[in-house]
């Protein structure tokens, strides 16, 4: 990035959190007319916690599936908000209803509006001019239906919803979480990560993305996630089919590793230190390293041998990648269903990742999960590039893979509109 990049794009953050703030003051001075009520004791407690107390339920046919998410940009329309806006959509389309995506930020900007409704328009059948965009610093003082549809899928978005609900402005049964990670361990030990996991309390309906994560939601809060809705990520199996059928093989193991440097989660100081243990176990040929995900320096892996960054792909790109890639190391310390590794697998390629409260392991034989410790990955990115090159048979697309992470998002919609009719 040229300095003239870097000094635009300071300038942008900088009115972006002027703006945010300035929203926000805003919404304050509109609390302040409110009467007081038991909407007062949140007060403070968030900066997301009161944001929807001053919005009015009416009695009236519903009209709109309202999607909440934290700031969005153009760049952050994959993963978990693609998987959001994707399924959002697809329930405002089975029940005839519009989409309305609000955020807790200054509202997106017409490149990101742009994208967003592409994303509905090539994804789903919903109309483009049934989506609307709406910051969630601006609601106070609108009304909404009391039938409208609700659709959380961030603990911050799903605390206001809460608190919503315990004031009686929304009625928890017209909530539909989206359930894509456990995210009281994004701050652990603290007031954020109690009220993150009260949001599973709240008497929502839970959607969860992938059979691992409902697996390791039973641990954290048992018979709650009994009777939630599960489906299998949103992969993009045109492209992983393209990517298996591209496939091919050289005398050197490739070896990628998804880092990002500036996600914790991701655990990239830990997959460093499982490449060098790999590249100084390796005897059998030689390994080539590259990492994407985020850009960063070179760094040598021991004997000279580089571990170079290419920094993020495009989505095109991504799968072009995976096509020349034997073994992906991907790590993820929460048990959201990282698509990276799924990716990988699902593409006829190999994947090594954490082991997660033994939701991980037995989900295909080209998956390894190991000990979140850099001797066992090491070792399990050396014996993955040991069975890529033992193994002469063709890749192939696996969608009995994909399959098995749970039911199609389309069944689950189905079944979703029917029960909120």
């Amino acid at each position: 990035m040229t300095p003239l990049h870097q000094a635009h794009r300071h300038v942008g953050d900088l009115a972006h959190r002027v703006s945010n703030r300035l929203l926000r003051l805003q919404h304050e001075r509109h609390l302040d007319l409110l009467e007081p009520g038991a909407w007062s004791d949140f007060r403070g407690l968030l900066p997301t916690s009161t944001a929807l107390v001053g919005c009015r339920g009416v009695e009236r046919a519903a009209t709109t599936v309202h999607l909440l998410l934290p700031p969005l940009t153009s760049a952050s329309v994959f993963a978990g908000v693609r998987t959001a806006v994707v399924a959002s959509a697809g329930l405002a389309h089975r029940l005839g209803l519009d989409l309305r995506i609000i955020t807790f930020a200054p509202d997106p900007s017409r490149h990101t509006r742009a994208a967003v409704t592409n994303l509905v328009h090539t994804e789903t059948d919903l109309a483009r001019e049934r989506v609307s965009f709406r910051g969630g610093w601006t609601l106070s003082g609108t009304d909404f239906s009391t039938r409208d549809i609700w659709v959380p899928t961030y603990w911050s978005t799903a605390h206001a919803v809460d608190v919503a609900c315990r004031v009686g402005t929304i009625d928890p049964a017209r909530v539909a979480y989206l359930v894509q990670d456990y995210e009281p361990d994004f701050l652990p030990n603290s007031t954020e990560a109690s009220l993150a996991a009260a949001t599973y309390e709240a008497g929502f309906r839970l959607v969860v993305n992938s059979r691992p994560l409902h697996a390791f939601l039973q641990t954290q809060i048992g018979s709650l996630a009994d009777d939630a809705a599960v489906f299998r990520p949103e992969l993009d199996v045109a492209r992983l089919r393209a990517a298996a059928e591209r496939r091919s093989r050289t005398g050197t193991a490739r070896v990628a590793f998804y880092g990002r440097p500036g996600k914790p989660r991701n655990a990239f100081s830990l997959g460093v230190a499982a490449l060098r243990v790999a590249n100084r176990q390796q005897k059998t040929g030689a390994i080539d390293y590259t990492s994407v995900g985020q850009p960063h320096a070179t760094i040598d892996l021991g004997g000279g041998t580089p571990l170079r960054s290419r920094g993020q792909l495009s989505w095109q790109g991504w799968f072009d990648f995976l096509a020349e890639t034997d073994v992906l190391l991907s790590l993820q310390l929460t048990p959201h269903p990282s698509h990276p590794p799924l990716d990988a697998v699902a593409s006829g390629g190999r994947a090594v990742t954490n082991e997660l409260g033994g939701t991980r392991g037995h989900l295909s034989p080209r998956l390894i999960a190991a000990p979140s410790d850099p001797s066992d990955l090491g070792a399990a990115v050396v014996e993955a590039c040991e069975r890529a090159r033992a193994d002469d048979s063709e890749a192939t697309y696996d969608g009995s893979f994909v399959e098995s992470l749970g039911r199609p998002l389309g069944s689950v919609l189905d079944e979703l509109a029917t029960s909120l009719t």
